[in-house]
């Protein structure tokens, strides 16, 4: 018996050539060989620990690998614009938990209905859900999908600044916030430079920031360039003005109120002040998102949320542009204060999970400091509010350069965590656009939406 750093090799007749033999952790393979090729070998056992019995035979040592352990696997739900986040919280998290494996499941944001019945009725596994809003966490709690999460997230609580808003206190312990998105007014440095007027700062009104769209609409050559974004019909970003008064429920008939003179801001900004990209023209976008046509320099200024600094950065990068923005603060409906737009996104636990300890875990990483600090790297702003985690996000070298505009005083503006209000929004958003392609009246379009609402609610 030979014996190098505690490596054993053994000999035994009772072996058959080209056989292995298992004792213990080991595996021994055994064969023939020359005495050159054991002077070979011996060096190499003797510089790697192992060793070699009598000359002219040949023995191979290597540790047998243990049984492959089964990983726990979680079965992750979130909303496509969510991948490239969920990508990197998910390396983070696994690189200290080698026993745990996720299986990201990304879907549109239109399909969270279909994902919530399959899952509702055993045709899919699921472990955490993340929504883009807490109203569409809501009508999963209400249906019974979700475990109450105090007894796994409790202590998390303290970090987060107000996120919840609805009549459904209780359902606030169904789901956790991980991002708080913000609003501001992006900007194209250039064409202010051109045109010779001042960067927007401080506080402004919605009817400066059209009086300022309209200065900096002008037709170059075939081209025209506009001061304002607009958007896709389809969208309902035509109520942003009305949210920064604090509307956001079509359910509720102040808001709704709000919603209208919101409607019809927008709709005067395209027809009668000509100066946001017409809903008509949206039709020959090709498809192009708000950021890209932002991005392609035909518009002077949009309203988005701190989302679009990411993508905007990592487009300027990737492509290398000669493209300048900044951001101002949200503006404010005259005679009124400021409502800051922040609506939490949030990550809950399905109730039928089989991992409930290793999916709050994963729970309490991404909502905490370590998931903040990774989506405040990447420029996005996290519900966790340290002090530590804004620096990170203010302090940041890229582009905006005013970054302090998201963080605005006033009361925060958020989607409620009401059941209806999806339902409600899918019939306001529908008659709007009508109304925003001159298809209808305000009046027809409102008279239309307070029919249906009151249909709805008559149903409840």
């Amino acid at each position: 018996m030979l014996c190098w750093s505690g490596c054993m090799v053994q000999r035994s007749k009772e072996w058959i050539p080209g056989k292995e033999s298992r004792q213990g952790g080991m595996c021994v393979i055994w064969g023939k060989g020359k005495r050159r090729g054991i002077v070979l070998l011996l060096t190499a056992v003797m510089l790697s620990g192992c060793g070699v019995a009598e000359s002219g035979e040949m023995y191979q040592i290597r540790e047998e690998k243990p049984a492959k352990e089964e990983k726990t696997v979680l079965e992750v739900y979130a909303w496509e614009d969510e991948e490239k986040n969920l990508q990197l919280l998910s390396e983070a998290y696994l690189r200290t938990r080698p026993g745990m494996e996720i299986q990201l499941h990304v879907i549109p944001a239109s399909e969270y209905s279909q994902q919530m019945m399959a899952i509702s009725r055993g045709v899919k596994e699921g472990d955490c859900v993340f929504f883009p809003h807490i109203a569409e966490a809501a009508i999963w709690v209400n249906k019974g999908l979700l475990q109450n999460l105090e007894s796994y997230i409790g202590e998390l609580e303290a970090g987060f600044t107000d996120w919840y808003q609805g009549d459904k206190q209780e359902y606030k312990e169904y789901m956790c916030p991980y991002r708080m998105s913000r609003w501001a007014v992006f900007y194209n440095k250039k064409i202010f430079e051109e045109r010779e007027i001042p960067y927007p700062e401080g506080d402004w009104t919605w009817e400066e920031y059209a009086q300022t769209a309209m200065l900096l609409t002008e037709r170059v050559g075939v081209n025209r360039i506009y001061g304002a974004m607009g958007f896709e019909p389809t969208s309902s970003w035509w109520r942003v003005p009305a949210r920064t008064r604090g509307a956001n429920n079509p359910l509720a008939d102040q808001d709704l109120a709000m919603f209208r003179e919101a409607a019809k801001w927008c709709y005067d900004m395209t027809y009668e002040r000509k100066a946001q990209l017409p809903y008509t023209e949206w039709t020959e976008q090709q498809g192009r998102t708000n950021n890209e046509v932002f991005l392609g320099g035909s518009v002077g200024m949009c309203f988005t949320g701190d989302w679009s600094v990411s993508w905007l950065n990592e487009k300027i990068e990737e492509k290398n542009l000669d493209f300048e923005y900044d951001i101002a603060p949200m503006p404010r409906w005259e005679e009124e204060p400021l409502h800051n737009i922040s609506d939490a996104a949030v990550i809950s636990m399905v109730k039928s999970t089989v991992h409930p300890d290793a999916a709050g875990d994963f729970i309490r990483f991404v909502c905490g400091p370590e998931g903040a600090a990774i989506l405040a790297e990447r420029d996005y702003i996290p519900a966790w509010d340290s002090e530590e985690i804004r620096e990170t996000f203010l302090n940041s070298e890229k582009y905006p350069e005013h970054r302090e505009f998201f963080f605005m005083e006033g009361e925060l503006s958020c989607v409620p965590a009401s059941l209806g209000y999806s339902e409600a929004m899918e019939v306001v958003q529908e008659e709007i656009m009508s109304y925003l392609l001159q298809e209808q009246s305000l009046d027809q379009c409102f008279d239309n939406i307070e029919h249906a609402l009151k249909t709805m609610k008559a149903k409840e």
